[in-house]
């Protein structure tokens, strides 16, 4: 079968000219890209193409979506049929179908894309619009994850979409006429509209709510009307823009009246009207995107205050992408469910140079996170055990660089608070009074959540491995609101209530999570980002894949870190890591022999060279090889090492030598 999946990412490569990526034929996340950047990575070149399927040879083959055609999923799982897609369109003509292997009915219609804008929000539940350009799908004849059998094709030509499905499907264009430009206003205005303008699926209510509280801050009546249009021009109606602005206003105490739309009546979003109570608004969530709040698992309505609290921090902070902003969040209602999770991971916020908000990260993790401390105000690494004691408390140290300076008394035993209290059972012995006037030793929890600020600092390499890192940036452009506690705490409040409500009744659920971690994720790894990945799960919607966008992330940082030697692996790991790169397609080499290549190649780290100033021995690395129960041999009298030796540690560390011996 590798072999027939090989010949077809071929052909859609060279004889349809499509991008082809690989993608996972197995597990939770099974069809999810195999390769970094996703789609984006998708390639036309053969060899390329030879080289993923001779990497993973049954992996599905998935195809970019070409500009120029769209594809209508039906998915019968969650409600989808052709009857209600044909319902809302209209009937739909015989077309180039490629059917699921799961045998549910489930296939993909595939249509040229019409020259009007069309968009999925008229589509029924279980349908979903797929365009060209923006995504992929998985393609004969691959195999379905859960019953083993091939996608399938039927018909031959791709037909167009009906003119009544193009109307039908078109996106609701604003009911009222584009404002001319503000030639006077600053230029930050017209880059809160461009933000709208420019948003996409998934993040049009959360830009168009924090512009909305940039506008009301400026007071400016006709930039709010501006982000209404420009919400409309990218598909939110006008009870769902109209809701979102108003849900911005209610965060500002001088914006008493409702907004309402230029020569246009206030519209709000209500309820369907039941037999025994009467129709009744309800407000859209701010930073969702018109889907239901409570799209979590089993109900929970932990994604929606997730999404509230993203829109929170997006307001004040600014970092080097949206992803860190998510993280932040993540991170941040993990504190309240660390009793559930088996570890919690440190938060090293940094930043490149001074001035970029780490403290105002802390303060608001102050006013947000479970049961915070600023460790500024703790006199003593006792004082902080006996607190920590008494009840988990989410630890903020700012100034880290200067805070973990080792030269400052007592800091080794911070460090030591900070290292053993990242996992449950975690203790350190503390000396309490006794009897008689004596002192008594006893073992005190350390385990706590902990968020460290500091200007790119020089961390343990123990604190570094048990840290996300979150990278922020200054505020160039002047769109990052003021921290003004005395306007903004009660609002903090509130969002800090809801978030603790929303973690203690999700609690059990994010016990019960046993989510599955992107591939490489092991070890310590796996011990610092399976919390946050367990928050994503009971969040649903798309936190699963937030999170796992972020962990492949840092699993990519921390091998170009080591590629670049800024990783600093214990010697004799980084002995093994060398070996496996300088071993050839040898059976047996000289001890003598392995050292010239290691001297050779890696003389930084093995020559005269190195820190130490001298080379290496074969006794020094016979040592270093021993922990590891490897040891030299002989063969036809000569000294050395045989490659089966290496099998087993070059697993355990994910080595793959490129020459294997025959």
């Amino acid at each position: 079968m590798s072999n027939v999946l090989l010949h077809d990412a071929m052909m859609y490569a060279t004889d349809m000219g499509m991008k082809v990526l690989p993608c996972k034929p197995t597990g939770e996340q099974n069809k999810a890209p195999l390769i970094s950047k996703g789609f984006k990575a998708a390639s036309g070149d053969p060899e390329q193409i030879r080289s993923w399927w001779q990497q993973w040879p049954t992996a599905l083959i998935g195809v970019v979506i070409p500009d120029h055609y769209l594809v209508l999923d039906i998915d019968p799982r969650n409600g989808g049929s052709l009857e209600a897609l044909e319902a809302v369109t209209g009937p739909l003509p015989e077309t180039l179908t490629s059917w699921s292997g799961r045998g549910d009915g489930g296939r993909h219609l595939w249509f040229k894309k019409p020259g009007a804008e069309i968009s999925s929000r008229q589509l029924p539940k279980g349908v979903d619009l797929k365009s060209g350009g923006r995504g992929y799908v998985i393609v004969p004849p691959s195999l379905h994850p859960v019953t083993g059998k091939p996608y399938s094709w039927t018909g031959t030509t791709v037909a167009d979409l009906p003119s009544q499905a193009v109307d039908t499907l078109a996106p609701r264009k604003p009911s009222v006429p584009l404002p001319a430009p503000v030639v006077d206003r600053p230029s930050s205005l017209d880059g809160l509209v461009r933000s709208v303008a420019e948003a996409v699926e998934g993040e049009r209510n959360q830009k168009l709510y924090w512009a909305s509280c940039r506008a009301f801050d400026h007071g400016n009546d006709d930039i709010v009307q501006d982000l209404f249009d420009a919400a409309l021009s990218v598909g939110l109606t006008d009870a769902e823009a109209s809701a979102t602005i108003d849900s911005a206003r209610r965060t500002d105490r001088q914006q008493p009246e409702p907004f309402v739309p230029r020569e246009q009546s206030k519209i709000r979003v209500t309820k369907p009207a039941s037999n025994d109570a009467p129709e009744s608004a309800s407000e859209p969530d701010p930073s969702q995107d018109g889907s239901d709040a409570s799209d979590g698992l089993d109900g929970s309505n932990m994604g929606y205050v997730l999404n509230r609290l993203t829109a929170w921090f997006s307001r004040f902070i600014r970092t080097t992408s949206q992803d860190d902003i998510h993280l932040i969040a993540l991170w941040c209602a993990h504190t309240y469910v660390v009793e559930q999770t088996y570890s919690t991971p440190r938060l090293q916020v940094d930043a490149i140079m001074r001035g970029s908000g780490k403290t105002t990260v802390l303060e608001h993790l102050n006013h947000l996170a479970h049961h915070p401390v600023q460790a500024a105000a703790i006199s003593s690494p006792a004082l902080l055990t006996r607190m920590v004691s008494k009840g988990i408390r989410t630890i903020l140290i700012d100034e880290v660089d200067r805070s973990l300076n080792p030269n400052k008394p007592g800091v080794d035993d911070l460090i030591a608070i900070l290292n053993s209290g990242y996992k449950q059972g975690a203790t350190r012995p503390v000396l309490v009074p006794g009897k008689n006037g004596e002192w008594d030793v006893e073992e005190m929890p350390t385990y706590s959540p902990v968020a460290m600020a500091g200007n790119a600092p020089h961390l343990p390499e123990d604190t570094r491995s048990r840290s996300i890192r979150v990278l922020l940036m200054p505020d160039v452009e002047g769109t990052v609101e003021p921290s003004d506690w005395e306007d903004i705490e009660d609002d903090a409040g509130q969002l800090r209530m809801e978030l603790s409500d929303a973690m203690h009744a999700g609690r059990n659920l994010v016990k019960q999570a046993r989510p599955e971690l992107p591939e490489g994720c092991i070890g310590r790894m796996r011990e610092k980002w399976n919390p946050l990945a367990r928050v994503a799960h009971v969040a649903g919607g798309d936190w699963p894949g937030i999170v796992a966008e972020l962990i492949t992330n840092d699993i990519q940082e921390a091998e170009m870190e080591r590629q670049d030697g800024l990783a600093n692996l214990p010697k004799s790991v980084q002995l093994i890591h060398d070996l496996a790169e300088i071993w050839q397609a040898e059976n047996f080499i000289q001890t003598s022999q392995i050292l010239s290549r290691l001297q050779t190649q890696f003389p930084h780290r093995w020559s005269t060279q190195s820190p130490t100033g001298k080379n290496l021995t074969a006794q020094g690395m016979g040592r270093m090889l021993s922990q590891m129960k490897i040891y030299s041999s002989k063969d036809n009298g000569q000294r050395g090492y045989y490659r089966n030796q290496f099998d087993r540690v070059f697993r355990q560390f994910n080595l793959d030598p490129q020459n294997k011996p025959s």
